[in-house]
């Protein structure tokens, strides 16, 4: 498989994990963010054992999968219904606190998928020497 495949497979699988164990536990969404950036560097680490893949690689992976839930997030923020006399919120409203924690996550599980592969990488070092 090429980088691209292997990113956007670590994304999707790290997303998959940390939903499933987010509704095991019943999480809140501050844990399921946290979920997510420990699956996606777990599933980096295991896909690293298990195909040889660069750290840049896990990174983007880590990166496909936190803006793959910032993009589920945003249809479902968008096609929720609305209560009588609500209004949606401007792109003003959801400017600086969301556009800076999207930021964070986004570094962090770029990070997480980068350390996962390195980790990874280092132990499989050790196993053959």
């Amino acid at each position: 498989m090429t980088k691209g495949l292997w990113a956007v497979a670590i994304g999707v699988l790290g997303v998959a994990l940390a939903s499933g164990l987010s509704r095991l536990v019943n999480a809140p969404g501050p844990v399921f963010v946290l979920l997510l950036i420990w699956c996606v560097g777990l599933v980096a680490g295991l896909v690293a054992l298990v195909a040889d893949i660069s750290p840049g690689t896990g990174a983007a992976g880590g990166l496909v999968g936190a803006l793959l839930i910032a993009a589920i997030l945003a249809l479902v923020i968008a096609a929720a219904p609305l209560a009588p006399g609500a209004t949606r919120p401007r792109l003003g409203d959801l400017l600086w606190t969301p556009l800076l924690a999207l930021v964070v996550v986004l570094a962090l599980c770029g990070l997480s998928g980068w350390s996962g592969v390195r980790a990874s990488l280092f132990i499989a070092r050790r196993r053959k020497a």
